[in-house]
């Protein structure tokens, strides 16, 4: 099986579920009408679990692409995922139907396709790279709001208002979390390498790597 939970304390196997080959992309969780889910985008499957047993909540086919990006739950009954390699994002919906749940496509399309990084939610848009393009798109309608080219295959992250966006080639940017045009705040070139990693923020502190060295930056009077 594709999807384990192990016991904390002791390391056993709890239970095990799906058939599907594993993907790169990480799990989340969600609680949709006092229920909670696990929700795993594998190899070819969107598949929602009971984190208790296991029981699957709801499928959804996704093939055709390699999956890496994680699913963005959107409050307060929406799921946005994204593939790249052609294959493009698809926003669903969870209707309950008794003590199961009917999975509807919003709409599907190939506007964003992530590839390494996933996008980022906020105030009815989502922020992301399609490909090497970063775009912003209304969530609700997949319709594109703004893109910029100049950043590769990049990764970002939103913090109070603003999106910190790492370049595939070590570009740091900060840009508005704006709707309407990209308008970008601050820039430099803080690393040299590859990147492929999302920048991550915790207590001020701001790490992002690329594939020979990590950095560390105080923006905690930024924000």
């Amino acid at each position: 099986n594709s999807i384990v939970a192990f016991e904390k304390e002791t390391g056993d196997v709890a239970w095990s579920a799906h058939t599907d080959e594993p993907s790169y992309s990480s799990p989340i969780s969600i609680t949709f009408r006092g229920v909670q889910q696990i929700i795993f985008l594998t190899a070819k499957t969107l598949v929602s679990v009971s984190p208790l047993d296991g029981q699957i909540f709801w499928k959804y086919s996704w093939e055709g692409g390699i999956n890496i990006a994680t699913p963005i739950f959107i409050p307060e009954d929406k799921i946005f995922i994204s593939t790249s390699y052609d294959k493009g994002s698809v926003l669903l919906q969870m209707i309950p139907e008794g003590d199961q749940f009917l999975i509807k496509e919003v709409w599907k399309s190939r506007v964003m396709k992530n590839h390494f990084n996933s996008s980022v939610f906020n105030n009815g848009h989502l922020y992301g790279f399609d490909n090497a393009i970063l775009k912003c798109i209304e969530a609700d309608t997949g319709m594109e709001k703004w893109k910029h080219r100049g950043l590769g295959k990049g990764s970002l992250i939103y913090v109070d208002g603003h999106l910190i966006v790492l370049g595939e080639e070590g570009r740091l940017v900060l840009v508005e979390a704006n709707s309407t045009e990209y308008v970008e705040k601050a820039g430099t070139q803080i690393l040299q390498g590859r990147c492929w990693t999302s920048p991550t923020l915790s207590a001020g502190k701001l790490y992002l790597r690329d594939q020979n060295e990590m950095v560390c930056l105080d923006v905690l009077q930024r924000f």
